[in-house]
């Protein structure tokens, strides 16, 4: 190998200007092809394309542009002007063309006319049959009482069945809510009956009682939600990008018309609108973060000037270079491979790192520039080059694992360290040949010489006995702290918390106790959809399920509602005429105030069945108060308490205004009841409102979907994500979402892990072999990346942190990276014939100054990365180059030293005869 290195030095010394040309040439080439470079950040692009979540999400993603929605909410405490935001926000984004044009639907509020044609026959014969009972009278105060019997009877009595699914919680939400409303109106009309129209508030009383609240406010009614539905498929980032900018663009306009309302967004789209521009800013400012900080340590100390910029020089070209093949093969990277440019910083400067000092060191003792070049050539060639292969080889293995993402990563990274060798050893020389020629001048900045590394050297040589020892001890210890290591499965907080969107699903997921991301399944039968709705309804680990299935009973369901509804269609008058009297006001009070105490009853009740702090417990808390066992706890809306103080102020006036609002409420609600009744034939999907026909069935009306949001708690319980996916997958193999996507990858990614760690270990054990062709030094020259890992692994869980689904899969990355330092303390201990001082002065610096630009490389991503999970990426790889460089610099050379008396080595000098440039 010395004569081929020779003759490379030979070819930079006579073609170092047409080096330089043709590479100025290729990074042009390579900067028009990086600029096509997308960045997908959806898990699914990290798995292969015949994994079944895979293949079911790209059906999801045909039929029904990825199956998910965009949440938009309002914040505020003035109910009125948060449904008015609302319908300026809908109308707003229906009037941009750009905008309307990529939507499917807008699911803003109840639709009214679908609600009283159909709403009957839409009701569980239970709930019918209950009906039936309360529209007897429709006078306010009989139908109260109704009320009160039916609630006794529904949720007191029966509790344990009614007061236990999501559906159940879902649908006693939605009746407190407006039974919220309509006292809050009655209540409203009492103390000023002139500021509407009698007709008018009895219309909307009528409305409310039969209707409810037909916008979707959280329990506390602090937050209004609406969602949208796109019609474009969301792995397009440059229409999504778009899109939500456009969105965005609208929601500033209509926050200028309401100050004091808060408008957010969630939901996957926005979340991955928000992923493009967090992970433009981490390609490419922790990157350039690393390269000033790496620009002022080489300033200080390599030497001269110009050898220092034309390594940077040169690690850039190298980048380039990577970038450039990456866009003619590739043209897509994923999340985790965009953290590649960090990584290349960090070992591709390494190469040159080598190059230089060795190079400046043989200039600064006299070597003529040629004598010099073939010297640096011929020592640190070999050892360099070496641990170049052993890197990239570790990296190319990684595509055996069959892990779609680090099959990807190996490929890139290990093509990566090989442009980043060729620039630094054909490049960076061919720049030191043209405008190196002169004798270095002295420097005028201060110099750092790492002296400290030849007192190293001597206490090593000294202690190598201790030094071992404390070794073993300290990697026995941690070897048994690794084990304390967990995984955490939290998707959100791998994501930059301060996005908006981000902030948007904690808020969701805080006031409707439902995770955003929702769990699909396409069916291509309504039976098979119905079948997957019932299972899922009953499943503890879902807060609310939207499906055709819903809207659409079976045929025997529909035919018995119908009979029904003909009974209440033929009974007799529902209402008469009313005068209340003071002693008819104070049982109307009296049942006003027993419909509170059945709420609190209500809301204490379901704690056995949907645990604490439920959406029902919630709605009693914000309604009434909080209850607290026997006392009180925080104050709510009293709505009921305060009409009830409005009714005995002075019961002769409040006893003829409602006698008022009864005659016009009556009229108008038996009105109402008339028109539902009036429903003769079953529902079809040809009757379903636009909105949800577009959303839950394909455009070919051959699938449907069938969406599933998780209760909140699945991203707070331990393991909660896994015994989520585990549990949907029992229930049907083709539930998908980005929930079971990403445990699927952290499947992969784990089996793929420890095949890479595998792999890459036996594949540089190998090397090491073949290239040493002795087991001693080989198993010495991995001492470093076994050591280091094992101290990484084992600091984890001291310094607090937690593996995570993206961090775990750059672990087998610092087998690739930390094998370096071992090759090169091992191949310069031979070639200076044992001397440890000699392979700390001329391989030291250059092994500390690689390990600390490759840590700044990560540490800039774990510093400056705005994903948290990109963030986290970095702090690993900083601990694991950290310990193994720890491990070069004082394991290895005490375990080379033992055993033997070192020799002192003698004066590297370049034998041939070469013109003294």
């Amino acid at each position: 190998m010395r004569n081929f290195w020779t003759r490379v030095a030979a070819f930079v010394l006579k073609h170092h200007k047409g080096v330089v040309l043709a590479t100025i040439i290729l990074v042009v080439l390579s900067i028009i092809s990086a600029s096509k470079i997308q960045v997908t950040t959806k898990m699914k692009d990290m798995l292969p394309a015949d994994n079944p979540q895979v293949q079911m999400m790209d059906e999801v993603d045909r039929h029904f542009s990825g199956g998910t929605s965009l949440f938009i909410t309002v914040e505020g405490d003035d109910r009125e002007a948060m449904v008015a935001c609302a319908e300026s926000l809908a109308t707003a984004i229906e009037a941009r063309a750009e905008l309307r044009e990529n939507i499917r639907t807008i699911n803003l509020k109840l639709d009214k006319d679908f609600a009283i044609q159909w709403g009957l026959l839409l009701q569980e014969a239970e709930d019918l049959a209950d009906l039936k009972t309360r529209f007897t009278q429709v006078n306010l105060l009989p139908l109260l009482i109704a009320v009160n019997d039916s609630f006794e009877e529904t949720y007191i009595e029966n509790s344990d069945e009614e007061l236990s699914t999501s559906k159940q919680e879902n649908e006693a939400v939605a009746t407190l809510g407006g039974m919220e409303t309509f006292f809050t109106l009655l209540r409203n009309y009492l103390a000023n009956p002139e500021a509407a129209p009698l007709s008018e508030q009895g219309a909307r009383l009528a409305e409310t009682f039969l209707l409810g609240d037909t916008y979707s406010f959280s329990p506390d009614h602090s937050m209004l939600m609406f969602t949208l539905t796109p019609a474009f498929a969301i792995d397009d980032f440059d229409q999504l990008v778009k899109f939500m900018d456009g969105i965005k663009e609208v929601i500033a306009l209509v926050e200028r018309d309401y100050p004091q309302l808060v408008i957010g967004y969630t939901g996957e789209i926005a979340i991955q609108a928000d992923e493009q521009y967090a992970l433009r800013f981490d390609m490419l400012v922790p990157s350039l973060g690393a390269l000033v900080v790496i620009f002022l340590l080489f300033l200080f100390s390599i030497q001269p000037f110009r050898a220092m910029l034309f390594s940077l020089l040169s690690l850039v070209v190298g980048i380039l270079l990577n970038y450039g093949v990456i866009g003619i093969t590739l043209g897509e990277i994923n999340m985790l491979t965009s953290t590649l440019g960090a990584l290349l910083i960090g070992l591709g400067i390494d190469y040159g790192i080598q190059f230089v000092t060795n190079f400046g060191l043989y200039r600064k003792e006299g070597h003529a520039l040629a004598d010099a070049l073939h010297l640096t050539y011929t020592k640190t060639g070999m050892g360099t080059l070496l641990a170049a292969l052993t890197t990239a080889l570790g990296f190319f293995v990684m595509a055996l694992t069959g892990s779609e993402s680090l099959s990807e990563y190996g490929v890139t990274a290990g093509i990566g360290i090989i442009t980043c060798f060729v620039a630094m050893f054909l490049f960076l020389p061919a720049l030191l040949c043209w405008f190196g020629k002169k004798a270095p001048a002295a420097s005028r900045l201060p110099v750092v010489e790492y002296g400290f590394l030849a007192n190293l050297s001597l206490f090593i040589k000294k202690h190598r006995i201790a030094v071992s020892v404390v070794g073993v001890v300290l990697t026995g210890f941690l070897f048994f702290t690794m084990f304390q290591n967990r995984i955490d499965l939290d998707l959100m907080a791998l994501e930059p918390q301060e996005m908006p969107s981000i902030k948007g699903y904690y808020k969701i997921m805080d006031q409707y106790g439902l995770c955003p991301l929702s769990a699909l399944a396409v069916t291509t039968s309504l039976e098979d959809a119905r079948r997957l709705t019932e299972k899922l309804e009953a499943e503890d680990y879902i807060a609310q399920v939207e499906s055709l299935a819903t809207y659409l009973p079976t045929p025997e369901e529909q035919e018995e509602r119908l009979t029904t509804i003909k009974e209440i269609q033929e009974m007799g008058p529902r209402y008469q005429e009313l005068f209340y009297t003071p002693a008819d006001l104070l049982r109307f009070s009296e049942e006003v105030q027993r419909l509170e105490w059945n709420i609190i009853e209500i809301g204490d009740l379901s704690v056995a069945g949907l645990g604490e702090n439920n959406k029902i417990v919630q709605k009693r808390n914000h309604m009434i108060r909080e209850i607290l066992g026997a006392e009180t706890g925080r104050p709510g809306q009293e709505v009921f308490q305060k009409l009830i103080l409005l009714l005995e102020t002075d019961p002769v006036l409040y006893a003829d205004r409602l006698s008022q609002i009864d005659a016009h409420f009556t009229r108008a609600l038996d009105a109402l009841i008339t028109q539902m009744t009036a429903v003769q034939r079953p529902i079809t999907v040809a009757d379903l409102p636009a909105q949800i026909r577009d959303q839950l069935l394909s455009t070919d009306g051959k699938r449907n979907l069938v969406m599933a949001y998780p209760r909140q708690s699945i991203m707070e319980r331990e393991n909660g994500l896994r015994r989520f996916t585990e549990r949907m997958a029992k229930i049907s193999p083709r539930i998908t979402g980005m929930a079971m996507v990403a445990v699927s990858w952290f499947t992969e990614i784990m089996d793929g892990s420890v095949k890479a760690g595998l792999y890459i270990f036996l594949t540089i054990f190998l090397l090491l072999l073949i290239s040493m062709k002795s087991l001693r030094r080989s198993l010495l020259a991995l001492v470093p990346l076994t050591v280091g890992m094992i101290w990484m692994l084992g600091l984890i869980p001291l310094l607090g942190w937690r593996v995570n689904i993206l961090n775990i899969g750059v672990i087998p990355l610092i087998m690739g990276m930390g094998i370096d330092y071992g090759v090169h303390i091992v191949e310069r201990f031979t070639v200076e014939n044992g001397d440890i001082s000699a392979v700390f002065k001329y391989t030291g610096k250059a092994l500390l100054l690689s390990a600390l630009t490759t840590m700044i490389g990560f540490g800039s991503l774990g510093l400056m990365g705005s994903f948290a999970g990109v963030a986290s990426i970095g702090a690993i790889l900083f601990l694991g180059i950290t310990t193994c460089i720890a491990a070069a610099l004082f394991l290895t050379p005490a375990l080379l030293s033992l055993g033997r008396k070192p020799v002192p080595g003698k004066r590297s000098v370049w034998q041939g005869k070469t013109k003294n440039i």
